[in-house]
């Protein structure tokens, strides 16, 4: 806050997943190194069910600010680590091709793949194939390819795909209540480089599939009868996206992320938001509706009013 660099994913999603801004790098940790609780540890502790579905690397930075805890995204081992014994009941995304301090990729790496008895020895069933998952297995952490392929396959399901197989999942074993993210990390990676329809793997493709994922939660909860809350938004804007009058065209200003505001979209039973919020109440937004809070008082630990 107050800084002229924009934030990165594990910044803003940390925002997102424990209520507090941090510096840039930070995964659900304070300025002084400790742990900051998530929104998932919460709802563990309140005994609802958790999973998290991207189609980045299951521990890129979103995903690990919603399971882990470190001083720096790029500790991926230890990342990966913690989620193991995170109690987090569904993983699905890549597998982890980046070495511990390397934001670069090696193809040859699949260390969620070659950790496996970890994995297994914490619960887990471990899956590398779409085909192999089962509504059967009680924990599941499923490590696929690092990009899905235009209609999905085996080892590269989209990201419609594995959210179908998440909410199935989570209806099944988790009848009282569970929480939920699923990310479209390809959104920003296709941003970055101003991808957004002349490749074989645009932007635009992965934006169509996450709002199919969007069209899964609706018909999926609209259907329950149960109270439910569906937040949709972004923990960054990347690429400086604008519709040109004179082109007729969506046209990229940035290579990078920026300081421009991001849409969000929630549908809820009850709930008064204003048009625009800071990142960090999405946190205390889900956290009042998992404790059964009034919507409008905000949690006793932050001591946060809506008014």
């Amino acid at each position: 806050e107050g800084s002229s660099t924009a934030t990165d994913s594990s910044a803003g999603g940390t925002s997102m997943s424990t209520g507090q801004r941090v510096y840039n790098g930070a995964v659900a940790k304070n300025g002084d190194g400790d742990d900051i609780k998530s929104i998932t540890e919460y709802a563990k502790e309140l005994g609802y069910g958790v999973g998290i579905v991207v189609t980045d690397s299951l521990c890129g930075a979103t995903p690990a600010t919603f399971s882990s805890h470190s001083t720096n995204r790029y500790n991926f081992s230890e990342i990966r680590a913690q989620q193991y014994t995170s109690g987090i009941d569904l993983f699905l995304g890549a597998d982890c091709d980046y070495t511990d301090g390397q934001s670069s990729k090696d193809p040859n790496n699949n260390f969620y793949a070659s950790e496996k008895q970890s994995i297994v020895e914490n619960g887990y069933t471990f899956v590398d194939k779409f085909s192999e998952l089962s509504l059967e297995s009680d924990k599941i952490l499923g490590a696929f390819n690092s990009c899905p392929s235009e209609n999905g396959t085996d080892t590269d399901p989209t990201l419609s795909m594995l959210t179908d197989f998440a909410f199935k999942f989570m209806e099944k074993h988790f009848p009282n209540g569970y929480f939920l993210m699923v990310e479209g990390s390809h959104i920003d990676k296709k941003s970055d480089s101003w991808d957004v329809k002349t490749n074989t793997e645009p932007m635009a493709k992965y934006l169509l599939d996450f709002d199919n994922c969007v069209g899964i939660a609706q018909k999926v909860l609209r259907r329950s009868g149960s109270k439910y809350q569906l937040i949709v938004t972004a923990d960054h804007e990347t690429g400086s996206m604008v519709m040109s009058k004179s082109l007729g065209v969506y046209c990229f200003y940035s290579h990078s992320h920026t300081n421009w505001d991001v849409p969000y979209f929630v549908e809820a039973q009850t709930c008064d938001l204003s048009l625009e919020i800071k990142n960090t109440d999405i946190f205390v937004f889900m956290y009042n509706f998992l404790a059964q809070k009034n919507y409008g008082s905000g949690s006793d630990r932050l001591k946060y009013s809506w008014q």
